[in-house]
């Protein structure tokens, strides 16, 4: 079964986002990556999609343009990529698309996580046990797996 991730970074986080895609590849193989990015070098992909084709992997560009989100909020731990992550859905035709920050260790295969049952649900998260801005739970956004139909995406990035 192929697993289709997204990931987002900006070319100031090259390193963290070359480590989690290196950590996904030591346990993982037919993965195919989608890097949501305003300014990586079209060189990069090009570089490290040779390296991925040994564990049957793939790697892909997706451009967005930064501008969309200069109304966003941003701070010291958040910048406009971070934002990226609710167009995960929409370029990926997948039934399971697994989204993941790019600062994230992944210790172990992925195939498990991928085959959940949903329940009925769109997407799955796990549960952020830091308590923000004063809110007694939460999920942890860095972690997100989408199950959802065309519909559903459709929805979920409006």
């Amino acid at each position: 079964m192929r697993k289709s991730i997204v990931l987002a970074a900006d070319n100031a986080y090259l390193i963290p986002l070359e480590t989690t895609i290196k950590s996904v590849l030591y346990h993982n193989r037919d993965v195919d990556f989608y890097i949501l990015n305003s300014d990586i070098a079209p060189e990069w992909f090009k570089l490290l999609g040779r390296k991925m084709e040994v564990v049957n992997s793939t790697i892909r560009s997706v451009h967005i343009d930064k501008e969309l989100f200069e109304s966003y909020k941003t701070g010291p731990h958040i910048n406009y990529a971070s934002y990226f992550r609710f167009f995960a859905t929409e370029v990926v035709e997948s039934d399971r698309v697994l989204y993941l920050d790019s600062d994230i260790i992944v210790t172990g295969e992925l195939a498990t996580l991928l085959e959940i049952d949903f329940q009925g649900y769109s997407i799955g998260a796990v549960d952020d046990y830091y308590a923000y801005e004063g809110r007694k739970s939460g999920f942890n956004a860095g972690m997100l797996l989408n199950g959802c139909c065309k519909v559903e995406r459709t929805f979920y990035c409006q």
